[in-house]
Order: C-alpha cells, then sequence, then structure tokens
C-alpha cells in the first residue's frame, strides 16, 4: 500500500488544525467539485483560500517528487537549528514539534532558522510525513 496520499491529506487536516473548519473545507470540495472535471491546482487553491493556509508548495513536493521531505537539524543546548531539505521551491511547510509536555509549531524554510526550547525538540512524525536528519553540533 503507498501510504504518502492518505499521508498528504492527514497532513492538511494537522496544518489546518480546526477540525470543524477541516469539515467545511471537504464538505466545500464535494458541493464545487463534485460534478465537474478539475485539476490539482482546483483543488489546492479551494483548499489554501478556505483555510488561510497557503498549500501549493506542500503538495508541489508530495505529489510531484517521489521523495519525501526532510528536516534537518541540529541541537547544542538549548538551542536547535533546523531547515527543509526538499526538492520543490521554496517549499516551506510548517511542522508541529513538541517540547516537554507542549507543542509548538515551527516554520521551516530552506534557510537555517533558530529556535530555544526548555525541553528538547521532537517533530510531530505521528501526524507529519517526513524525514529526519540531525547533524552532530560543532
Amino acid at each position: 500500500m503507498y501510504p504518502k496520499g492518505a499521508n498528504l491529506i492527514h497532513m492538511t487536516r494537522t496544518i489546518i488544525d480546526n477540525d470543524q473548519k477541516w469539515r467545511e473545507i471537504l464538505r466545500g470540495l464535494n458541493k464545487e467539485f463534485g460534478l465537474k472535471t478539475s485539476t490539482t491546482d482546483d483543488i489546492v487553491g479551494y483548499i489554501s483560500r478556505k483555510s488561510s493556509k497557503e498549500f501549493a508548495k506542500i503538495y508541489d513536493q508530495y505529489l510531484n517528487y517521489k521523495n519525501i521531505p526532510k528536516l534537518e537539524f541540529k541541537t547544542q543546548g538549548k538551542q536547535t537549528e533546523y531547515r527543509w531539505l526538499a526538492d520543490a521551491r521554496d517549499f516551506n511547510m510548517p511542522l508541529r514539534i513538541k517540547s516537554g509536555e507542549k507543542y509548538t509549531w515551527i516554520y521551516p524554510t530552506r534557510e537555517w532558522k533558530k529556535i530555544t526550547l526548555k525541553n528538547g525538540f521532537k517533530p510531530d512524525l505521528e501526524n507529519f510525513y517526513i524525514e529526519l536528519k540531525e547533524l552532530k553540533s560543532e
């Protein structure tokens, strides 16, 4: 079984982070496109407009490239640096991480970013279909 499509839909729901809005989007997709021929751009555009979040680069990566994105990171003390390694140009998927008992969102891009956390850096691999690449701190 190839899990990429189902995981992409689940990640979309996780990124939207509002189940009522997610249900409205699903129902709206059926109402808007149910009896029409539509394109990927139509569907992704609809999801982006209705959620007020941009999904074009995320769907580009998961639908047009075989590799899943890789979060490259390195931790030194309480500071973690991170960035995406992905095939899609300007890939910028937000990612939920856990630090201690709390979840927070980070917004990786291809450029290195930093975050300071008291209780560690643990990407949410249950809800995001990604690879991790931990680098040794210098």
